[in-house]
């Protein structure tokens, strides 16, 4: 019995991981996590941070909906109707955008100088994010049949005051009426709403508002082929 009992511990088949094979293996998975865990860890980072900048696009669309109703879209003095609305404005260049109360106080119905006033503070978006999309995503959020292009597009027409420059061009901006909607360029049939891109180059979102000012926002993942939308 005690040969039998030698001999099943000597066999090649009863054998276990040596010390030396298991010190192996672990050191082995520690290089391979040390190589890959600061990779993905940047990436889900990347993608928190361009995440975090449309939630708060959202949120400041949703602010200066709010505060345009808040507002009431205008009411007669001395005769003729001042109108009353807010603008969000931005900055392609400086990967900025600013939120302005409008009203026009003489009535005459043109955004005269002054007739602008900042509210809060300029929001300038995260170092690793910009207004646009990465490489291989097409501009079509959130459904895939939009083409509302980068930014908002001519919409409204700057305010005066120290607003930079108007919709369109390097300065894209979207007003926002007494109901929360966007303003059509002087009351034209023009496209209504639009979208605004967000990407760090590697993911891109999009924060979408409709003519009835519905607010979604869409994702386009690395290596996706259409948007998903998020909410």
């Amino acid at each position: 019995m005690v040969e039998e009992a030698v001999g099943m511990a000597k066999n090649p088949e009863n054998a276990g991981f040596s010390l030396i094979e298991l010190l192996v293996v672990i050191v082995v998975m520690g290089i391979l996590t040390s190589i890959a865990f600061p990779v993905i860890y940047k990436a889900f980072l990347s993608g928190n941070t361009v995440q975090r900048a449309a939630k708060q696009l959202e949120a400041d669309f949703k602010t200066a909906q709010n505060m345009s109703v808040s507002m009431g879209g205008g009411d007669m003095s001395n005769g003729v109707l001042v109108r009353r609305s807010v603008f969000v404005v931005f900055s392609t260049s400086a990967n900025s955008y600013q939120t302005y109360t409008y009203e026009d106080t003489n009535g005459n119905g043109v955004r005269d100088a002054n007739e602008a006033t900042q509210v809060g503070t300029t929001m300038v978006l995260p170092k690793s994010v910009i207004f646009g999309t990465a490489a291989g995503v097409t501009a079509n959020a959130c459904w895939n049949n939009s083409t509302s292009g980068t930014a908002f597009g001519v919409n409204g027409g700057q305010p005066g005051g120290s607003v930079p420059q108007g919709c369109g061009g390097s300065s894209p901006c979207v007003e926002i009426d007494s109901n929360g909607f966007p303003v059509p360029d002087n009351g034209s049939a023009l496209q209504v709403g639009g979208t605004v891109y967000l990407t760090n180059n590697i993911d891109t979102f999009a924060v979408n508002m409709n003519a009835a000012g519905l607010l979604t926002v869409c994702k386009w993942p690395q290596g996706a082929g259409a948007w998903e939308i998020v909410r």
